[in-house]
């Protein structure tokens, strides 16, 4: 009892808010950082079906995976959310550096290295019996003799190749568009374009671009899509090229 009384106290519970079907309840915790003074917070969203706030329900975590990103932010009740909220109150924790959580150390954005499918397999090694059952979806760890780290990536650089070739068979036109744009920004005065957000397109930068767009449903047509207005028109024929602003705009969000 004096454990989860000390539970409480370091636990700050928001009120219920609600997205269309959803009720939501903010979670803060107060944590240690080094684990001589509780000093840092990790927050969580508990997420429930409207109606379904006080029933007895178990808990269903979601861990976000990498490269760093903060929970999802549900905007309503549909897909796997609306069916797991039918049995289950879902947690979606901002893990340690991301989102509204505190980080372990001053680090880059994105440079987080705790990632969901890599949380659960550690928790699984340590302590199975916590758990009824994992889903892994992605970002599963090097396991077994001879995996390691060069043979994960090596297999992801497979991937990574597979999904571009994709693209281009189903958007051959869009091979001209890219290397043009690369060239362009190639050579660009200070080694790219400005962003609306500030800081520089650079090649480099063009090519994270497929991060999400190569490995979702719909992400390919997205793609496409943004590249369509990579380029203003020449209204005055000698000018030359020059990058439209609503797809620098889209390269920001």
């Amino acid at each position: 009892m004096a454990h989860a009384a000390a539970d409480r106290e370091h636990q700050i519970a928001g009120d219920w808010n609600s997205v269309p079907d959803l009720s939501l309840r903010d979670h803060r915790f107060t944590v240690p950082l080094d684990y001589s003074a509780p000093s840092g917070t990790v927050f969580a969203r508990e997420v429930v079906a409207v109606g379904k706030e006080e029933q007895q329900l178990p808990y269903l975590l979601f861990l976000q995976g990498g490269p760093g990103f903060e929970s999802p932010r549900p905007t309503e009740a549909s897909g796997w959310l609306k069916r797991t909220c039918e049995e289950y109150r879902v947690v979606f924790l901002d893990q340690r550096g991301t989102g509204l959580s505190t980080p372990l150390t001053i680090q880059e954005p994105g440079h987080v290295r705790s990632f969901g499918g890599f949380c659960a397999a550690t928790y699984l090694s340590f302590a199975p019996e916590g758990l009824k059952s994992v889903l892994l979806t992605g970002g599963l760890p090097p396991i077994g003799k001879g995996c390691t780290a060069d043979v994960v990536y090596k297999a992801c650089f497979e991937q990574v190749v597979h999904q571009n070739e994709k693209y281009y068979k189903r958007f051959p036109q869009d091979v001209k568009v890219i290397c043009d744009r690369v060239t362009y920004l190639a050579k660009a005065e200070g080694g790219g374009a400005p962003r609306p957000s500030g800081g520089i397109l650079t090649p480099k930068g063009l090519q994270t671009l497929g991060l999400a767009g190569l490995g979702s449903g719909g992400g390919f047509e997205r793609l496409h899509y943004m590249f369509e207005r990579v380029w203003d028109p020449e209204l005055v024929p000698g000018t030359g090229k020059r990058i439209n602003y609503y797809f620098l705009k889209a390269v920001n969000t």
